[in-house]
């Protein structure tokens, strides 16, 4: 666990973003084995991006936090 110290919080501008649904399996895998997941890309300011996956499971966890109350930048 991390104590803190010497973190950085870097903020950005988040100007777009994309999102996909993609499905992996491992090579040996046969087709039915195949696992979906949410891909999400954040477009920031200055050309950076970052690449977001997630199973379905961390996809709901993931949108029933952005729905908690006091986690709404709205005013």
């Amino acid at each position: 666990m991390s104590s803190g110290h010497g973190s950085e919080i870097i903020k950005k501008k988040l100007i777009s973003y994309d999102y996909k649904i993609r499905a992996s399996a491992g090579c040996d895998s046969s087709p039915c084995l195949f696992q979906p997941f949410f891909q999400l890309v954040l477009h920031y300011e200055e050309g950076d991006s970052q690449i977001l996956d997630f199973t379905p499971e961390q996809l709901e966890k993931f949108v029933i936090g952005l729905k908690k109350p006091g986690n709404s930048n709205e005013q």
